[in-house]
């Protein structure tokens, strides 16, 4: 019964909807005086729609979000109470920030993986390739590679190549013939 209801809501606003699961996120340009207007009645109608089918927001999770340089950055509310603006938001799982670089999700997706990285070293004092290629695949690679479509090749590289130096007989060969050797995908 929730999906209908909800799935009724983008029909109420002039601005764009997006919903996933519980959450919503109203979209619209603000680059005018007329498009800033009409994002400010937005959740405004929306407020209206939730109390027609007697629903609750918790208006403190509101946030909103400007994006782009040319943004007129204006004040929303919502049931009277002020939306408080932000510089970036988690939204499933993924850090976006207003000029859209997720340079603080990359670096806490690396410090993650450096941190497993850590956990292999301190409790394996040394083991073979296969073990390590285990290892590296189901406790580092894995993070890496979610949510890191745009990350910078440099954070992965680098972490690969403290991660191939801990395997016994390879620590003086280079970091591309150590991952050749291990077959690792190379993380680009």
């Amino acid at each position: 019964m929730f999906n209908i209801v909800i799935n009724n809501a983008p029909l109420v606003l002039k601005s764009r909807m997006m919903l996933y699961a519980e959450d919503s996120k109203v979209i619209g340009p603000a680059s005018t005086l007329e498009d800033t207007s009409q994002l400010r009645k937005d959740p405004e109608l929306l407020s209206m729609w939730v109390k027609s089918w007697l629903l609750t927001f918790n208006v403190s999770k509101c946030r909103v979000l400007h994006f782009e340089q040319k943004n007129i950055n204006t004040t929303c509310s919502l049931k009277g109470q002020s939306l408080s603006p932000v510089l970036e938001e988690c939204d499933l799982g993924v850090i976006v920030e207003n000029h859209l670089k997720f340079r603080n999700h990359v670096k806490k997706v690396a410090a993650s993986a450096s941190s497993s990285l850590g956990l292999i070293k301190r409790t394996i004092s040394s083991c073979s390739p296969k073990i390590l290629n285990l290892l590296y695949k189901g406790l580092v690679q894995s993070r890496l590679e979610t949510c890191m479509v745009h990350a910078s090749p440099l954070f992965k590289k680098d972490i690969q190549r403290r991660d191939t130096k801990m395997v016994s007989g390879m620590h003086e060969l280079p970091s591309p013939t150590r991952v050749c050797k291990l077959k690792l995908p190379t993380l680009v």
